[in-house]
């Protein structure tokens, strides 16, 4: 099940979300990740499996989902290896590139095989799928970060700058759990972390972030949508969890923090004193005067 708290204060809020809350200290350094949404409504689900997403940049009539999961799966990978030719004609450095991507050879052999439900995504495409994601390149990746008040910011200027929900939403996942179940569980979904090297990458830095990867879609594709709710994936290993929760301590598995979006405006100016706001994190000059703007016409 998912564990939800339900705030009515920005008070109440940071209460739950501050580092120093015993929920998130009885866990190690990076026990727990984080992503924030603008609206309490919405699933956890990759942009890659949204309906209507756009699943090609040659041809927009292409749109997701499609029904045969191989289709599915050559067109993100197209997705990405445009992103990746484009990027290195322009002279940038993508994490991830390898002689496999570029070799008529090693593609044969290791590209061509792993475009199937049951390889899909390879490991050695993760960090080219990561950074893609990051920079907005339609992945089945969704993004967290270490960082609870920095997933509360998202989710909080998100609301600000559009105004369509009466709730925002922080949700809080397990890492000890989701690194442990596979294991204790055997046949239950697997929930891949994924990370990728940070310094070369100013904005991943700063925002601490991380990615999760649901390995169950491929095989429950005659599910869509509800297989592409990495929430339901999570909430299953939470009720494997929960009644061994004396023998294996890893319960609650995912939380869902939820707030009015009324607070917003008033959350990002507590956020500020954290030094949390979009020059820090999204550190250029450019976002340097877009904070000052914001600051001057919306706080």
């Amino acid at each position: 099940m998912i564990e939800p708290i339900q705030c009515n204060s920005t008070k109440d809020l940071f209460t739950y979300l501050l580092p120093d809350n015993a929920i998130w200290l009885n866990k190690p350094k990076g026990g727990w990740i984080f992503r924030g949404q603008r609206n309490a409504d919405w699933n956890l689900s990759p942009k890659v499996f949204r309906r209507n997403e756009k699943l090609s940049f040659n041809d927009k009539a292409i749109l997701a989902p499609l029904s045969d999961i191989q289709d599915q799966i050559i067109c993100e990978f197209k997705l990405v290896e445009s992103f990746l030719l484009e990027a290195d004609q322009l002279g940038l450095k993508v994490p991830g590139d390898s002689i496999a991507l570029r070799n008529p050879a090693e593609r044969h052999k290791s590209v061509i095989p792993s475009l199937n439900k049951n390889s899909w995504p390879p490991p050695f495409l993760l960090s080219l799928l990561a950074i893609a994601q990051h920079h907005g390149v339609p992945t089945r990746l969704i993004d967290f970060t270490f960082n609870s008040l920095k997933a509360l910011y998202f989710a909080s200027i998100d609301a600000v700058e559009k105004k369509e929900a009466k709730e925002l939403a922080v949700w809080a996942v397990n890492l000890d759990a989701i690194r442990e179940v596979g294991a204790l569980a055997g046949p239950h979904p697997q929930v891949e972390l994924v990370v990728v090297p940070r310094h070369d990458n100013l904005y991943l830095n700063a925002q601490e972030g991380v990615f999760l990867l649901d390995r169950n879609v491929n095989n429950s594709w005659n599910q869509y949508p509800e297989v592409t709710y990495l929430e339901k994936t999570l909430s299953e290993m939470d009720d494997f969890v929960r009644p061994r929760k004396n023998l294996i301590g890893l319960c609650p598995v995912i939380y869902k923090i939820t707030a009015p979006t009324s607070l917003a405006v008033e959350i990002i100016t507590e956020l500020d004193r954290f030094g949390v706001n979009i020059a820090s994190m999204m550190p250029d000059f450019s976002h340097v005067v877009e904070w000052q703007i914001f600051k001057r016409d919306s706080l």
